[in-house]
């Protein structure tokens, strides 16, 4: 096996690690992925490189630890194991039963042959492989390679599959499904007939439920289900020749926000994936899903939230399976069925029930549940240490004064300097923000300074006050938002729309950043891109030292921070929050018993004989 990639050096963890380890080895492999925005095959297997990559991390955030010394320690010890596992595999394949000199040549030939072939036509017309052949078998050379391809059969195969964590099981089968085919068709492949085995390699073994019969449904609603398919993928809109017809399609997807389906057919998989998934897991009988008349009746808020928790418990209770928060199935299926709703239409109510289940952290990524953790443990933290309070409320003002040393002496500051005095001035005022009305994430990196519709209004006149105004249409439970602006906040926003605003789009120009309404203007529909956003957010907590705060928690540290003067308040915070009132007393049910708690405390100072108190009268 050749060590190529970070995809080759995971593949090999079982090998290298024992169990515990090997567990600590993937996450931290995940974690590569999930900061780096690369998946493990794009990036090298290379000590230098990786250390290159490392240095355009962001790490703030993303390590819980007390200080944010501790977190960089952390964030150094992870960023150790990477080239540790490289190392140790190519130590490995090295010094350990050395690969069987014919096994190599035989696959090099073979993937040489691929690779020469794919994509390409014989002389009748016919292509001889599909594209990316070459990847299913440079993926079987990666779990077969110790044996000549000659030998490879059913029980190999099966072996190299129970080896496999289950997030790479399905490539794995397509690839033995792709080498079935080479052996079926070997006539055709004279270079390499003599390297295939003489049989097929038989029938894997699966952990996957029976699969679903959509021919037992009613025509009824076979024909409802097309239907809004075709609505979703915009079969009609995309077949109309009418130049007015289409103007008046994207004028709707701009209006409604939907992203044009460049790939009908593969976005009709998987919405036909995403419901079959649903039908499967809805009922203890799947039977009862069979007498479903609509695609309403199917994709309801019981039955997807009950699909979720079977799903779930059937992954936890087979120790052959890989749980599910640890993979992002469940928010792929869920993702899916709410952009089947969205776009046919259906009951805002279910669509607003969808979000919350695939925003809910047990149904979700483990990403997600360590968030979850991470904002409890910061919220407790707020609740009790009164100097995170005040970091927190004079955090704009911090960091705008940081941010005006910097524009003080613009044209003195080297390319880096500016960076960061930009991106000090963006934290100061996406903060700002969200001191003054606590919204969703995506409500300030989408917030509109200007234009028709601006989310911020100016004060017109001496005295007044500047004013939040967010329509409804833009908010995520349809809820118009609006309040005030303090005097002092206000001052923030206008720092960076004079003075930081127009030097960040003039350093960005080159790459398509231009004066749109929005606050943070960028390439994005012209918005800030979410990764420069957090960017920019990160490095701001980091200067407060309130690594671990994310946009998201600020709209939790809002609502403790009223909960701790206002005790019980929860029909005000759910207003503040533009939330459910059941959301929120769930989850800061805790204001009677803590007010209980604060008063005893002070009847135990009063009472104390030392402290001289009227107890000791």
């Amino acid at each position: 096996m050749q060590i190529e990639t970070l995809q080759h050096v995971y593949q090999l963890l079982p090998d290298l690690y024992s169990e515990t380890s090997r567990d600590a080895y993937r996450a931290a492999f995940r974690r590569a992925e999930r900061l780096t925005n690369k998946k493990l095959w794009q990036l090298a297997a290379d000590e230098r490189a990786w250390e290159q990559e490392l240095s355009k991390i962001v790490w703030a955030g993303e390590f819980r630890a007390k200080t944010p010394e501790a977190a960089e320690r952390a964030f150094e010890t992870w960023g150790g194991k990477i080239p540790a596992a490289i190392r140790r595999a190519r130590k490995h394949v090295g010094s350990g039963p050395a690969t069987n000199r014919d096994a190599k040549q035989a696959w090099d030939r073979i993937a040489d042959y691929v690779s020469d072939v794919e994509n390409c036509v014989d002389e009748t017309g016919q292509r001889i492989l599909p594209n990316m052949s070459g990847l299913s078998i440079a993926n079987l050379r990666a779990r077969l390679g110790h044996m000549r391809p000659q030998t490879v059969d059913t029980e190999g195969a099966i072996e190299a599959l129970r080896k496999l964590p289950a997030d790479k099981t399905e490539s794995y089968r397509n690839a033995v499904r792709f080498f079935n085919r080479l052996i079926r068709e070997q006539n055709r492949h004279a270079p390499i007939a003599d390297l295939l085995p003489d049989r097929q390699v038989g029938e894997l073994p699966t952990r996957r439920d029976a699969p679903l019969d959509w021919s037992r449904f009613s025509q009824e609603f076979l024909d409802a289900r097309d239907t809004a398919l075709d609505q979703a993928v915009q079969v009609e809109a995309n077949k109309k020749s009418s130049r007015a017809a289409r103007i008046a399609a994207r004028r709707q997807n701009k209006r409604l926000r939907r992203r044009r389906v460049f790939n009908p057919d593969a976005t009709r998989k998987n919405y036909v994936r995403s419901l079959s998934w649903l039908a499967r897991h809805a009922e203890e009988d799947r039977g009862n899903v069979y007498d479903v008349k609509t695609l309403d009746d199917l994709v309801t808020e019981d039955r997807v939230e009950a699909a979720v928790k079977r799903y779930i418990a059937r992954g936890q209770s087979d120790e052959e399976l890989r749980d599910t928060t640890q993979t992002s199935s469940v928010k792929s299926y869920l993702s899916a069925l709410l952009s089947l709703a969205r776009r046919n239409g259906m009951p805002e109510d279910l669509v607003f029930a969808l979000e919350d289940i695939a925003d809910d952290p047990d149904y979700v990524s483990d990403r997600d549940g360590e968030m979850s953790a991470t904002r409890e443990e910061f919220i407790r933290l707020v609740d009790r240490d009164p100097a995170i309070v005040r970091a927190i409320v004079t955090g704009p003002e911090t960091l705008l004064r940081e941010a005006r040393r910097g524009f003080d002496r613009w044209e003195r500051l080297s390319d880096a300097q500016k960076a960061e005095t930009l991106h000090l001035s963006i934290a100061a005022a996406a903060m700002a923000v969200q001191l003054a009305r606590p919204l969703r994430t995506r409500n300030v990196n989408e917030f509109d300074a200007g234009g028709q519709g601006t989310d911020l209004v100016a004060p017109r006149r001496a005295g007044a006050k500047a004013w939040i105004e967010i329509d409804r249409s833009k908010v995520k439970n349809r809820r118009a938002i609006e309040g005030p602006v303090p005097d002092w906040l206000w001052a923030v926003f206008e720092a960076w729309q004079e003075e930081g605003r127009s030097r960040w789009i003039a350093r960005h120009k080159k790459t398509g950043c231009r004066d749109t309404d929005a606050l943070f203007p960028g390439t994005r529909g012209g918005y800030l891109t979410r990764s420069t956003f957090n960017k920019c957010w990160n490095r701001g907590m980091s200067r407060l030292g309130l690594t671990g705060l994310t946009p998201h928690t600020m709209r939790h540290v809002a609502a403790t921070l009223y909960l701790a003067v206002h005790p019980g308040d929860y029909h005000v915070v759910a207003a503040l929050l533009c939330d459910e009132l059941k959301t929120v007393e769930h989850f800061y049910a805790r204001g009677e018993g803590r007010a209980a708690a604060e008063l005893f405390a002070q009847v135990l100072e009063d009472l104390h004989p030392t402290l001289g108190l009227r107890g000791n009268a």
